[in-house]
């Protein structure tokens, strides 16, 4: 027996890997106490870097003691001469690589090593640039290394952007499915053929040899995501010109409405609107239907007592200002016999807006990218991407010419790809209140769009001077945006698939609301209605609602409203 190596069995194996982790676990635990000593004391030297070193090398997602090397560096630079710190700094980025190997998408040290980069007296921008290159050959879709690359460039003066964009056309060759090198390439294109005129800010030259690459993309994997997004981002999302769209003076709620035609917010921002009635300026505040501090294309002011009540005619004009330059401007008379005046602008359209969501510079282009998605489609007959292009391309088109062929593509869609059901549908109902309002008269009064299958209700902010709607017979569930409609008298719900009511209580006109064959199961949600005062029709037929010790309470806060109530029989 002598001479023989004793193995050990897998018990005393454990045991061995248990008493090792133990014994590291104490020192890792050590480390950490003497770590957040020196911290609490303010203890800031070259031993609180060893001892975090050695502890970050074990766990280099541990935030707080990033933080701690970088109040030792702060505390280091006052009182260490250039060439020691420069020796620190180089240690530490070599220290902080090794990290990085440990865990390549850990924020806290891709962090710490833009602070040391930020701070070094002498940087090597050349040999950053390396270390990324390197660490995207292990991941190119490590997003942490991204963002440092881009970090690099900007401070780097031997790196041009052409460098940069030949970096990406090499990643997408190897991978097309890179959708971080096609984020990159969305980014540097603008800068490096830039053209203000186009929708994505790029030479339309440059544009077309894009949609060459991307369409090798497409069609070599046409299930691939990456460079679907990518050619959605050069077909462009036109900017939307601040303007004023609608402005409505309504004497029975004494407010004015301002329809603007995008999102904007008046308070802490160049953005401002100025009143006059009379060439009075009213400097009354300017809120959101809402009430709440968020952007909004709607804003109402609530005239002072005494404004409205006048028999005299009133001149009101309304100018949208960015800082002191006017954007936009209208003036109104309305004469003491109106209950109402209105403005609509000639030059602003709502298919205009519709349409700069998906647009290039010349129809043609969109025409020649349907065909090329079109022939796809022939090959890959049931491909959601190549599907949703071409509805939105025909979106673009001309949603009204391809009413049909768009509905019925989102319908495919519903079927190949039905957990996105819901997304189709909301989709749908865009387009099709989009062509509504495309052909209405913008000083139409009422609007049908019933029977429509709608599941939501887009664009009210466009439809800010209705005041009988009918949206009857679809399937929505939200009415929170029909707080736009501040001339609203008039509102048919029924047959939705509505448990609630939140939004209506912002119209001041409404004077009859019918939620027949809803799904309201409670009058308590319908205490929101309580805040309209005009309301004096409310129909609540087969809602399956129920008594509670709620009811005589409610009906005596509505009791200036008609109610018919017949519930639903439930099993």
């Amino acid at each position: 027996m002598h001479g023989r190596v004793k193995v050990r069995t897998v018990a005393e194996q454990a045991e061995a890997k248990k008493k090792e982790k133990e014994k590291k676990l104490q020192a890792y635990n050590a480390a950490l106490e003497k770590i957040f000593e020196k911290r609490n004391n303010q203890i800031l030297d070259e031993e609180g870097l060893k001892l975090s070193l050695e502890v970050l090398l074990a766990n280099p997602d541990f935030y707080t003691l990033w933080n701690f090397r970088k109040d030792i560096f702060f505390s280091l630079k006052e009182s260490r001469p250039t060439e020691e710190l420069q020796k620190l700094y180089e240690e530490e980025l070599h220290f902080i690589e090794s990290c990085l190997r440990v865990n390549p998408k850990s924020y806290g040290t891709w962090d710490h090593r833009t602070f040391v980069m930020n701070n070094i007296p002498q940087a090597d921008w050349k040999r950053e640039l390396f270390l990324c290159n390197k660490f995207l050959e292990y991941d190119e879709r490590n997003f942490h290394c991204w963002d440092y690359r881009r970090f690099v460039v900007k401070n780097s003066t031997n790196i041009t952007i052409q460098d940069e964009f030949d970096f990406t056309t090499d990643k997408i060759s190897s991978n097309f499915s890179n959708y971080s090198s096609w984020h990159y390439r969305s980014k540097l294109l603008p800068l490096l053929q830039p053209d203000p005129e186009q929708p994505a800010g790029v030479k339309e030259e440059a544009l077309l040899k894009e949609f060459e690459i991307v369409q090798n993309a497409i069609f070599t994997d046409p299930d691939d995501q990456s460079a679907w997004f990518y050619h959605k981002w050069l077909l462009g999302r036109g900017e939307i010109k601040l303007d004023l769209l609608h402005v409505v003076i309504i004497r029975k709620s004494k407010r004015v409405v301002v329809n603007v035609t995008k999102p904007i917010h008046l308070v802490d921002t160049p953005y401002k609107i100025q009143l006059e009635v009379n060439g009075n300026t009213i400097t009354d505040k300017w809120q959101n239907p809402f009430d709440t501090n968020l952007h909004s294309p709607v804003w109402i002011m609530l005239l002072p007592d005494g404004i409205m009540s006048t028999d005299d005619t009133m001149e009101i004009s309304v100018k949208l200002l960015n800082d002191s330059e006017t954007i936009s401007s209208c003036l109104l008379t309305m004469k003491s016999s109106m209950k109402q005046a209105s403005y609509h602008s000639t030059t602003v359209k709502p298919a205009a807006i519709f349409s700069s969501e998906l647009t290039a510079a010349k129809s043609a282009i969109l025409e020649q990218e349907l065909q090329s998605i079109q022939e796809l489609l022939e090959l890959e007959t049931e491909n959601k991407w190549a599907i949703l292009t071409v509805v939105q391309l025909m979106k673009s088109l001309d949603s009204i010419r391809y009413a049909t062929e768009i509905k019925n593509n989102l319908e495919k869609l519903q079927s190949i790809d039905p957990k996105r059901e819901r997304y189709y549908n909301d989709f749908g109902s865009k387009i099709v209140i989009e062509n509504q309002i495309k052909t209405m008269d913008p000083l139409e009064s009422m609007l049908q769009l019933n029977n429509l299958s709608l599941t939501a209700a887009y664009h009210m902010e466009y439809l800010l001077i209705l005041q009988d709607l009918d949206v009857s017979h679809n399937h929505i569930t939200n009415v929170k945006n029909f707080a736009y409609l501040q001339c609203l008298e008039v509102l048919n719900l029924d047959d939705n698939q509505l448990d609630n009511v939140d939004g209506l209580e912002f119209l001041p006109s409404i004077v009859s609301i019918s939620l027949r064959r809803n799904f309201l199961a409670n009058l308590e949600v319908l205490r929101p209605l309580q805040r309209c005062k005009t309301l004096v029709m409310l129909c609540l037929d087969g809602n399956p609602l129920f008594a509670s010790s709620g009811m005589p309470h409610m009906f005596v806060c509505l009791s200036s409203i008609q109610m018919s109530i017949i519930p639903k029989n439930f099993p």
